[in-house]
């Protein structure tokens, strides 16, 4: 499946990981266009090697459709997604879209061609920045507290936005909602 629209601010960081990667759990092509991305493997430990376990997601910034938040387990499900705009946006669209060299109409592609639901921790003092749809600028996210985050996701179920998961060493540090017009 496949989405375009416009956003109202602008990227700042690349994503790690794309969502159309294999449904198994092998390494895919990211999204940043430098044949990366994926899913990264853990080391091996110094004892000798192990065999390595695929991480959920790599270090960086992926954008997923949240699930549910565990706050006892501090989990989070998602489902990954690849979320592009501008001419990353527009490369992907005229692939698909040959006749329609100007890109996706409202500057942006979000694409979801596989379900699979994962779950990954999330760090104790994990940033939350949400979109409010009634304030004055829904574009900006605002920060709320980690508690308060289930019963947000609750309240959107009918109008679900996209977030980006920030991962550092294998835990969400920064989980924030993207305003899609």
């Amino acid at each position: 499946m496949a989405v375009s629209g416009c956003a109202r601010f602008g990227r700042h960081d690349k994503p790690a990981a794309a969502a159309s990667g294999p449904a198994s759990g092998e390494a895919g092509a990211g999204s940043t266009g430098d044949g990366g991305g994926g899913l990264a493997q853990a080391s091996p430990s110094p004892a000798g090697p192990t065999p390595t376990t695929p991480a959920v997601l790599p270090d960086g910034r992926s954008a997923a459709y949240l699930k549910t938040v565990d706050l006892s387990k501090r989990t989070i499900t998602f489902d990954l997604i690849q979320l592009l705009f501008g001419d990353d946006a527009t490369k992907e669209w005229v692939k698909k879209h040959p006749d329609e060299p100007e890109g996706p109409p409202e500057g942006y592609l979000l694409t979801n061609d596989n379900k699979k639901l994962r779950t990954i921790t999330f760090a104790a003092d994990m940033i939350v920045k949400v979109i409010d749809l009634n304030s004055s600028n829904p574009a900006v996210a605002r920060p709320i507290p980690l508690i308060n985050l289930p019963a947000h996701l609750a309240g959107e179920r009918n109008a679900a936005l996209p977030y980006w998961l920030t991962v550092e060493h294998g835990q969400v540090t920064i989980l924030q909602e993207e305003y899609l017009a």
